[in-house]
């Protein structure tokens, strides 16, 4: 049969990363993560990583592989969005250094799956971003009762 209790896809926002530099949110990575999520059964899975500064983040994946085929996609203010193609499944251990720059809005994906995907950043309940499938973000703001004040 077919291995059905694998993930299609992985996203991770950093809400739990408290940093003065985010995308989306309240936080991002600055240090190194480790995708809780592994892969079976796909051919190859695309990372991608928005980041801003100089030094690209380094990807490995299970245990002892560094990830050598990435591309800048786009680039929005200080933001670049990267993708790593990841090949070879089963994946695992899929771990993200940054490198000394800030990560945010990491999504693993498979071959195929690229501009179907939207993702929405929630910080203490409350929905603080979404990003459509052409990563285009709108923004949330509430007022001090955490009614809605503001999407832009």
């Amino acid at each position: 049969g077919t291995n059905e209790t694998s993930p299609k896809y992985a996203f991770e926002s950093f809400e739990d990363f408290p940093n003065a530099v985010s995308r989306t949110g309240l936080g991002s990575l600055l240090g190194t993560y480790v995708l809780k999520e592994n892969f079976t059964g796909l051919m190859y899975i695309y990372l991608d990583l928005w980041v801003n500064g100089t030094n690209i983040p380094i990807v490995s994946y299970n245990n002892n592989m560094t990830a050598t085929s990435y591309s800048m996609v786009m680039q929005i203010g200080d933001w670049k969005l990267y993708r790593y193609a990841l090949p070879y499944a089963p994946l695992a251990n899929i771990t993200i250094n940054s490198n000394g720059s800030y990560v945010d809005d990491v999504r693993a994906l498979p071959l195929g799956t690229i501009g179907a995907f939207s993702t929405y950043t929630y910080s203490k309940g409350l929905l603080r971003a979404s990003s459509n499938e052409r990563e285009q973000l709108t923004f949330y703001e509430y007022d001090s009762f955490n009614r809605l004040k503001t999407i832009k």
